[in-house]
Parts: structure tokens; sequence; C-alpha cells
């Protein structure tokens, strides 16, 4: 299945519930959903910075 892409939501830890008051707005990750189509070179700028793949080494 090359290019497909799954949608679901993200977990419960990351999100923004009534018991996680910190966690990241549901909106935002729809925002990231919603980007993918449209400018997925962004969306891999992301991921790099999100994984730490800017250390030495990796």
């Amino acid at each position: 299945m090359q290019g497909a892409v799954a949608e679901r939501d993200p977990p419960g830890s990351y999100r923004s519930p009534n018991n996680n008051p910190e966690g990241t707005p549901i909106e935002v990750f729809d925002e990231i959903r919603n980007g993918l189509p449209t400018d997925r070179s962004q969306f891999y700028d992301l991921s790099a910075s999100f994984y730490r793949a800017y250390r030495k080494g990796s």
C-alpha cells in the first residue's frame, strides 16, 4: 500500500482531553493531517526535529 496514510486519532497522552489539560489540542493534529496532502515535505521537516534526526551521528 504505497502512499497510504493512516487516519486515526493521536495517542491519548498527546491530546488534551479533560484528563490531560496540558496535552496538545486536537486542532494541532487536525492541521497536520489536513496539511499532509498539500505539503508533504514540510511534514518530514517536522518529523526530523521531533525524532531529533539533526543530532550528530543520526
